[in-house]
């Protein structure tokens, strides 16, 4: 049985860092499986160490901001 979703809005396809949504900086993707019945979902980004990094240097200066 596969589930769709009603509003496709709700599926992302971006990290969102520092306020916006952005890919991955190498621009790599890879598929989302329903495990259902193993039909691609979506892509999503393919984030790095890099990625992951500008994440948490944007949390830390927004939490700055936030205190």
């Amino acid at each position: 049985m596969s589930l769709e979703v009603s509003n496709p809005e709700l599926i992302r396809q971006h990290n969102f860092i520092g306020g916006r949504w952005c890919d991955a900086a190498d621009a790599t993707r890879f598929a989302v499986l329903d495990p259902a019945d193993e039909h691609q979902i979506t892509q999503v980004p393919d984030s790095s160490a890099s990625d992951a990094r500008a994440a948490v240097d944007a949390a830390s200066a927004a939490f700055e901001s936030w205190r």
